[in-house]
């Protein structure tokens, strides 16, 4: 699909799908989940290709509180930035791709004409405020975010698959989630540790995420998993985000393989939409997150507008009997 950003492995990447655990965090406020339950399965697959769940019922999961950094005061330089425009650049682009507001850049430059921009053509945009931190005055909030489950999977390759979701049981929305796990053997030793981030980057009150990471080897003494919520911070003023998109899924293919999925993201606000992060959870007929699809849309979504999308992805841990999509991203002042 042109315009999109996709991502591998739990990484942002241009033009790069990412099928964590799909191809490879919930009941979102902002978002129509939709599901599609099929009648229970009983899988027969082949010898050599069977997606092996390894002791799910030893995990164990530790809920910690990290301690956010203390809260910002912004010192501004005097200096503005000089900007050159690039192809596809508006003036509503280079907005959301700063972080400044339209307004504030044509205070700057006064005389230039949004619609006639050039290629080329140098723009002077706001100064980045210079955050200085304070050692007193601030009251960190305390995030409050749940490891709701973690199954290990087995690769017919010989590697492990964690997949698991996490939600936010807070009153404000939580940012910036990672997350540390633990193999354990047999005797509760660590043998390895890997650390992860939630799909989502804002993570509402109530809603759930996804994650997921590939281990290229299981670890032979492997018997469970420990986890614990390691990173984070909670989200006082949310800025430019943007949430008023509502998902749709128009057609839904659920086999024993694959999930191909097709629909649209609507915008729902009163401001334009850009940065469009889309979060698919796709899970098995026990509950359990078996795999999860994420892509980063660039162009700018006006109110009122739907953008359509299409993925396939196979789960790692199977097939997929149900889903929940979601959609974020950032205001484009008009």
């Amino acid at each position: 699909m042109a315009g999109v950003r996709r991502c591998v492995g739990g990484l942002v990447v241009v033009v790069v799908v990412v099928f964590l655990v799909g191809c490879g965090q919930d009941t979102p406020a902002v978002t129509l989940p939709a599901t599609q339950p099929p009648p229970t399965v009983t899988l027969t697959p082949e010898v050599g290709v069977a997606f092996v769940t390894i002791a799910p019922p030893t995990v164990a999961v530790i809920q910690t509180t990290p301690t956010p950094l203390p809260t910002p005061t912004e010192t501004p330089t005097p200096t503005p930035i000089a900007y050159q425009v690039v192809e596809g650049d508006t003036i509503w682009v280079i907005a959301a791709k700063s972080y400044r507001t339209v307004d504030e850049i044509l205070a700057l430059n006064p005389g230039v004409r949004p619609n006639l921009l050039q290629i080329g053509q140098t723009l002077l945009l706001p100064p980045p405020a210079t955050p200085v931190f304070q050692n007193t005055g601030s009251t960190p909030v305390p995030i409050r975010v749940t490891v709701v489950s973690v199954t290990p999977y087995q690769t017919p390759l010989g590697g492990l698959w964690l997949l698991g979701e996490v939600v936010n049981e807070a009153e404000m929305p939580a940012q910036n989630l990672q997350l540390t796990l633990d193999l354990l053997d047999s005797a509760g030793q660590i043998i390895h540790t890997t650390t992860v981030w939630v799909a989502a980057s804002l993570l509402m009150p109530q809603q759930r995420a996804p994650f997921g990471v590939l281990l290229p080897q299981r670890p032979a003494d492997f018997a469970s998993t420990r986890v614990s919520v390691t990173g984070g911070d909670t989200v006082i003023d949310r800025g430019t985000r943007y949430l008023d998109l509502t998902v749709t899924v128009n057609a839904a293919d659920l086999d024993e393989t694959q999930a191909n999925l097709e629909g649209q993201i609507e915008n729902a606000g009163e401001a334009a939409a850009a940065q469009i992060l889309l979060v698919a959870s796709l899970y098995d007929a026990q509950g359990r997150v078996t795999g999860y699809y994420q892509a980063v849309y660039d162009q700018v979504l006006p109110a009122g507008s739907r953008l359509p999308f299409a993925f396939s992805a196979a789960p790692p841990g199977g097939r997929a009997v149900t889903y929940q999509l979601f959609a974020q991203g950032l205001q484009v002042n008009p």
